[in-house]
This record gives C-alpha cells, structure tokens and sequence, in this order.
C-alpha cells in the first residue's frame, strides 16, 4: 500500500514539474534586459536598456542604476517616481542631509547640478552649474542639499540636470516629452505579476503577452 502511495505520489510531482515546465513561459526571443528582476537580495525595474532602478530592501530605497553607461555620472536615489518615455528618463531627486565635519564658520561649500559638492574651501567663489550651500546647524555642521531634477537621454548617453524645476519642465517640453510620471511601487507590483512595464517598447510587449 506504501509503495502505490509513494510511486502515486512520485507520478504527481513529476506531472506537476512537466506541466509547470509547459506552462512557464521563457521568451527567449526577448533581451533579458526585459525579463531579470532580481540581482542577488535586489529588486530589479527594467527602465530603457542598459539603465534598471534596483531596490535595497536593507535601506528600504529604490536607487537608479546606470551601470557606468552614462557620460556624466550622477547619484539618484530615495526614488518613489520615475519617467520614462522614448528614450528618455527622467525624474526628481529628492534633498537630503549631509555633514561636513571639516567646515568651519571661515568656509565656502558648492554644490553641482550633478549632486558633488565642492569644499570647505576658501574660495568664495563657484564655477559654472554651482550653487553655494549653507549650513542649517553650524555647530553639528549640518547641511541640506538641495533637490533636483534629472533627465537622462540614452539614446547619447547624457545627463541633464536642474535646480529648477520650471527650468527642468520646459526642457521635457523642448524634447517632445510630456512629463507623465509613474509611482514605482505600483509598476513593480504590476512588472512582478505580468512581466510588462508601462513604458516597454510595443514589440516587446507584444512578445511578452504571448
């Protein structure tokens, strides 16, 4: 009775396994770029190839990665939007905090449109794209960077970036791109159940639905 049970049993996984085996769907005419959504304990978004924003689930963060692809690098994270239309990204980087332990009352600090910031120095002068940042707590020598926006243009590799955000919409204008941005975590939820962001190309959608 045992061994009817067991080989029943046996021929139960196996049917299971083959018929999962069916089931799944590899599309291996479709990039992998398209299909990978983990990296070891990281959550992968495909956005527009080679670029992927990665969630840390340590630090609870979802980060852009650009994958040294870009001409000017630039450290976006803290994301909880994204735009993605043609072959453009783009977005807003939030501010944050930052201490300077090496400030004094004495010194100047500047800060790119890129997000590096330049100093203590005493140089009381920035060169072109800085702003000079000030200390909210002098003591603690704590600073706020302020936010800014980004739009990364793969098709050539290059990054523009804005402390205006006026200045940043009407760049999106001038490039034909209406702005439209969608909250990640609802786009991962619905990337993890169907395999397809909003913002993949038809074909590849339609790849992917078959």
């Amino acid at each position: 009775m045992k061994n009817k049970i067991s080989t029943t049993l046996i021929v139960a996984i196996m049917l299971c396994l083959v018929s999962s085996c069916f089931l799944k769907k590899e599309h291996k005419d479709v990039d992998t770029f398209y299909t990978t959504n983990h990296f070891g304990q990281f959550h992968l978004l495909p956005l527009v190839k080679p670029i992927t924003l990665s969630y840390d689930p340590s630090t609870k963060v979802w980060m852009l990665e650009d994958n040294h692809s870009l001409k000017h690098s630039i450290g976006i994270d803290s994301l909880i939007k994204i735009g993605v239309q043609k072959t453009y990204i783009y977005g807003k980087v939030h501010g944050w905090k930052d201490t300077i332990e090496s400030y004094t009352s004495k010194d100047y600090v500047f800060l790119n449109k890129y997000g590096t910031i330049y100093g203590p120095s005493k140089n009381k002068k920035g060169i072109t794209n800085e702003i000079q940042i000030y200390p909210t707590d002098s003591i603690h020598k704590i600073f706020i960077i302020p936010e800014r926006w980004f739009v990364i243009n793969i098709a050539d590799s290059t990054t523009e970036a804005f402390f205006s955000k006026k200045e940043y919409k009407n760049y999106l204008k001038g490039k034909g791109v209406s702005g439209k941005m969608y909250n990640i975590e609802s786009v991962k939820k619905e990337f993890v159940k169907t395999g397809i962001a909003p913002w993949f190309p038809e074909d590849i959608k339609m790849k992917l639905r078959e």
